[in-house]
């Protein structure tokens, strides 16, 4: 996921030099970081919360 997510970062600041305004790019750190994120909160929503909190008294895995 990391090489995904670097490369697709890298092209969206490559293409943001052609986005209003004009001629100013966005950082391909901002990109790479959101689009991490984004997969992180898809794959803990997806997953759910399977594991007990300590002291519920359910299992723990």
């Amino acid at each position: 996921m990391g090489m995904a997510a670097t490369s697709l970062g890298i092209l969206l600041a490559y293409d943001t030099f052609y986005w209003p305004p004009v001629g100013r790019g966005w950082p391909d750190s901002f990109f790479i970081t959101l689009i991490l994120l984004g997969y992180r909160a898809v794959t803990l929503t997806a997953r759910g919360d399977r594991r007990a909190h300590p002291g519920t008294g359910g299992p723990v895995s």
